[in-house]
């Protein structure tokens, strides 16, 4: 077993190398060509805050110690994409871009901050679980908080992924507003 896990940790690596690979500095020079490749990163970071959030709402049936590593790693490899997208878009806005590709630049920045964002928050409904197993707490309102901001963040993650999609500048600040209505359950 032991075994199996290091060769699929390699090859999580290896898919890492290959989708960053795609945000080479040579591409620089063509701009439209660079931001596209970098969308296809910002929608492979997306997929993976897309499953940890699912796994996450997994948890609410029932703490699984694996499946909770698996949300902290799926987030720990949605923060490596934030910062190579993020450092290849800041270098790329320093190159001459057109009116659209300077949009797109900067509604990539944006998004790659929401998906970040909503990757932090399946980890946070998986730790809210803990909590709640650990303290044994069964409480309704507890339980209630949890599954909202679980509702909550796959309804962003979706959200998300339509507007970078289909390119929808509204919808991507709509997301931006929930991030709120998260962060509150998180105080409650």
């Amino acid at each position: 077993i032991n075994s199996f896990k290091k060769y699929a940790v390699e090859d999580k690596k290896e898919e890492e190398d290959d989708a960053f690979a795609v945000l080479d500095d040579r591409f620089l020079d063509m701009p439209g060509f660079a931001v596209e490749k970098c969308r296809e990163v910002v929608a492979d970071m997306a997929k993976i805050t897309k499953e940890a959030l699912v796994d996450a709402t997994y948890l609410l049936d029932g703490f699984d110690k694996e499946v909770f590593k698996s949300v902290s790693e799926a987030e720990s490899r949605v923060d490596k994409y934030e910062d190579k997208a993020s450092s290849y878009l800041v270098k790329l806005s320093g190159k001459q871009l057109s009116k659209h590709e300077g949009h797109m630049v900067t509604e990539l920045l944006h998004c790659i901050g929401d998906i970040e964002r909503i990757a932090d928050h399946a980890v946070s409904i998986g730790r809210a679980v803990i909590r709640r197993k650990e303290t044994d707490q069964q409480i309704d309102q507890l339980n209630d908080i949890v599954n909202r901001m679980a509702e909550t963040s796959q309804t962003m993650i979706s959200d998300a992924m339509d507007a970078f999609v289909n390119r929808d500048a509204e919808t991507a600040k709509k997301v931006a507003l929930q991030d709120e209505i998260v962060d509150a359950g998180l105080k409650e």
